[in-house]
């Protein structure tokens, strides 16, 4: 049991990584989210509209496909 629980609690500290990974891509390029705002949602509804240079394309799509 406490080899899941610890499993478990590493998958969530990378699973926050990669989301503050993404949100950094994104204050750097003028999109500004609330603390508590899941990125996976704000991307689904405004992916068409980001204007991203290649590379943070990339990191975003890295930081935020795995979940």
């Amino acid at each position: 049991m406490r080899a899941l629980v610890g499993y478990r609690q590493r998958l969530l500290k990378q699973r926050l990584q990669c989301q503050n990974e993404a949100k950094a891509v994104l204050r750097r390029n003028g999109y500004n989210l609330g603390k508590n705002q899941d990125v996976c949602t704000w991307l689904t509804m405004r992916s068409r509209i980001l204007r991203l240079r290649e590379a943070d394309l990339a990191i975003l799509s890295s930081a935020v496909d795995p979940w």
